[in-house]
């Protein structure tokens, strides 16, 4: 059994979520994740304002998705490639349905 598969079955587990913070505010934008995350019970490993550095976690969390990326297709690109590394991305501000954000004919396949 992998490391990262024994973790999940431990009964106290707490989802790993890493803060990515971009543009201007930064520390808002850190503090509006760290707020989600304390009412989500996520365990906060590390902010970062490189997404290339994202990586052994389960949750990356935004402020909100523009963060990511103001243009839709790229965030859709971003997005898929988290999704295929099993991390979800969370918006601390508003919803989480990616489809609100952008048009459903860009996340189409999402």
């Amino acid at each position: 059994m992998t490391e990262k598969v024994a973790y999940y079955f431990r009964y106290d587990y707490r989802a790993k979520a890493v803060i990515y913070v971009r543009g201007n505010n930064k520390e808002f934008q850190e503090m509006m994740c760290r707020l989600y995350a304390i009412e989500k019970r996520y365990e906060v490993a590390y902010v970062t304002r490189h997404l290339e550095d994202v990586n052994l976690c389960d949750v990356l969390l935004v402020a909100n998705f523009s963060r990511i990326s103001r243009k839709q297709m790229e965030f859709v690109n971003i997005y898929k490639l988290f999704k295929e590394r099993g991390i979800r991305i969370e918006s601390a501000a508003g919803t989480n349905d990616i489809s609100e954000a952008f048009s459903a004919k860009d996340i189409y396949n999402v």
